[in-house]
């Protein structure tokens, strides 16, 4: 699991706190609402937001100095958590009814949020070709996402969603506007299997540390544990 050096790991910390967490909020929301914006301004402003959320996108993380230090954004972005001061640390997806809404209630409302946000733009403008093309496109990527971070990795609920998603994303614009979407659309459904195949493979870590919750993600959760208790250890005088 580590490598250049020994220090850098293959985990990555999802935006659930601080920094991180606000760029999310910041391109998520402005993702939903960007037809909207786009449709009172006259101009395609879509691009602007997928900066914050490039900076909100986990980079692995490094083990140095008695400290685990998340990366964020190129690793521009760094939290750091003190070996010292954690308290707790648990492998939800090893929980059949752990969920990620019991631990980081604002990072799963913000996805719920821009799934209601798309699809009241669905409903009160479905005659805007943007409305049409992208609010389907929002409301199928982000409920997954709130599937994927709310349910059990290998519940019957997450395979049922996804395959609704999927139906939704293609068949939506394909009535209302024709051929032309199904390719790209296609390309957006194949994105999501992608996203449900990861989420199953990789396992949910939750660390508290001095009465703050992280949320980590690692292929191999029981070798993270181990690392970072031969990491304390090593700290302990």
């Amino acid at each position: 699991m580590a490598s250049e050096g020994g220090n850098r790991l293959r985990v990555g910390g999802l935006p659930v706190m601080g920094i991180p967490f606000l760029l999310l909020t910041l391109g998520l929301l402005g993702g939903a609402l960007a037809p909207l914006l786009q449709k009172l301004t006259g101009g395609i402003i879509s691009w602007v937001f997928v900066y914050p959320l490039v900076l909100s996108n986990p980079m692995g993380a490094r083990l140095e100095d008695g400290k685990l230090t998340l990366l964020y954004g190129f690793g521009l972005i760094k939290q750091s958590i003190s070996l010292d001061s954690i308290e707790e640390i648990s492998v939800l997806s090893r929980l059949r009814y752990a969920t990620i809404t019991r631990h980081f209630k604002a990072y799963a409302a913000l996805w719920l949020v821009v799934v209601l946000l798309a699809v009241g733009y669905l409903l009160l403008d479905c005659n805007d070709p943007i409305g049409l093309y992208f609010a389907p496109l929002i409301i199928s990527m982000y409920a997954v996402f709130f599937l994927v971070l709310t349910f059990p990795r290998r519940g019957e609920v997450l395979y049922v969603g996804a395959l609704l998603c999927i139906a939704f994303l293609i068949v939506y614009p394909l009535v209302k506007l024709g051929p032309k979407t199904l390719v790209p659309e296609v390309v957006f459904a194949l994105l999501i299997i992608w996203l449900v195949k990861v989420f199953q493979r990789d396992e949910l870590i939750l660390v508290v540390a001095d009465g703050k919750s992280y949320l980590l993600t690692a292929k191999n959760g029981d070798e993270f544990l181990r690392l970072l208790r031969r990491a304390g250890n090593a700290q302990t005088p």
